[in-house]
């Protein structure tokens, strides 16, 4: 009897032990897994008609954001007008306050377009710990009318919510199982 008894003890130390060592990734994933994201929509142009010709500006957005905001979504719209066989080229990268982690990148060719239109939605990753500020900074621009224009536009957040405690059941991770199941065991 003591033998199983000190087998079970075992094997429950491998298990603590090893639900110990969960690395970072995974206690920020179960974290994840405890709020559910939601979507705020915004209306707020950010630029005016784009129409930058081999000039690579970095620019700068304030934007104030609702509490709880994990990233941004920036729409990029994008016109090539009825003026014949033009070309249109775009590339920058968009980031919260020269944060080099995390950085978004966006890429858009127009070669001999003629009358066409698009729109692209970006995720930019959002941090409470740095200033409340889009960068955009272009790499690339190219541009052979006028009348050709992009357009910056902030369409939304996303947002966390708090859940059920029944729902975080649901998504227990095995440190987080092996915890409870010590814990109702006493």
């Amino acid at each position: 009897m003591e033998r199983t008894s000190s087998m079970d003890k075992a094997i429950l130390d491998k298990l603590i032990e090893f639900a110990e060592r969960l690395s970072h990734q995974e206690k920020l994933i179960a974290d994840l897994t405890k709020r559910k994201p939601k979507l705020i929509k915004a209306t707020c142009a950010l630029s005016d008609k784009i129409t930058y010709h081999a000039t690579t500006p970095s620019l700068k957005y304030q934007v104030i954001p609702p509490p709880n905001v994990y990233c941004m979504i920036l729409q990029v719209y994008y016109l090539h007008w009825n003026t014949g066989a033009t070309h249109g080229y775009l590339t920058f990268e968009a980031r919260q306050h020269d944060d080099t982690v995390n950085t978004t990148k966006y890429e858009s060719i127009h070669f001999s377009d003629y009358a066409n239109s698009d729109s692209t939605e970006l995720l930019i990753p959002r941090s409470n710990s740095l200033p409340p500020t889009l960068d955009v900074n272009v790499t690339s621009s190219y541009n052979t009318s006028p009348e050709n224009y992009y357009k910056l536009n902030l369409v939304g957040w996303m947002v966390f919510e708090s859940v059920s405690y029944t729902h975080l059941r649901a998504h227990e991770t095995l440190r987080y199982l092996v915890c409870r199941l010590l814990l109702e065991k006493k």
